[in-house]
């Protein structure tokens, strides 16, 4: 999606529920019309403003044979830029901190059409996270036409306490940590899961679950 439509979009999408109360309030609807297009002004705004600010958590229990239990948050698809800012990202950090987990892992997408200018206040609630954090990178970070953001962010992450793994291996003292390049992008090296040693516990970070 290109920028400048993307800004229509964000922009535009103020004035809908307005242009459609208008249109109720100055020209003669039948009922049942009227009716509809409440109902549309209701899920527009719940599609646009609300579901994309919720926080919902799920836990999953799973056996991996470790001396002691790990508790590792998974988030993904932040998409910071355009439709969510550094107050989301705010209100996702204070969640993580409050499940006191051993790791955070972030699945890639971390933005969708930021300005580059940006980049450093968005991702800024990143350095407030109380456990040791790895990120990958999604096609939001590779495709060609997000480029421009891929140096700074690999700059900033670092500096906030998350490390960065492009097809790496990081050996932890629980389990072994992969984590791979995004698939859609062909920078998934997955020879890295070759003949690897399975004598301990691996855990595959990445974009797309297709990979492996």
């Amino acid at each position: 999606m290109e920028p400048l439509l993307v800004t229509l979009i964000f922009w535009g999408s103020y004035f809908v529920v307005p242009g459609v109360l208008a249109l109720l309030w100055w020209r003669h609807v039948p009922r049942g019309g009227a009716a509809l297009l409440l109902v549309f002004v209701v899920l527009f705004s719940w599609v646009r403003f609300v579901e994309p600010q919720l926080l919902i958590t799920r836990e999953q229990a799973i056996e991996l044979g470790l001396s002691e239990p790990q508790t590792i948050v998974l988030i993904a698809d932040l998409h910071l830029g355009v439709f969510k800012g550094e107050r989301f990202l705010a209100r996702v950090v204070r969640r993580i901190n409050e499940v006191d987990p051993d790791l955070v892992l972030i699945a890639g997408d971390l933005t969708f059409h930021p300005r580059r200018s940006a980049l450093p206040r968005l991702m800024a609630p990143l350095g407030e996270l109380e456990a040791p954090t790895y990120t990958v990178w999604g096609n939001h970070e590779t495709q060609d036409r997000f480029a421009d953001v891929r140096t700074p962010l690999a700059e900033i992450l670092p500096e906030l306490g998350v490390t960065l793994l492009n097809n790496e291996v990081v050996k932890l003292p629980a389990f072994t940590l992969v984590g791979l390049g995004t698939q859609r992008s062909g920078e998934d090296e997955v020879a890295l899961l070759t003949g690897r040693a399975t004598t301990t516990p691996h855990i595959i970070l990445t974009h797309n679950p297709d990979t492996t």
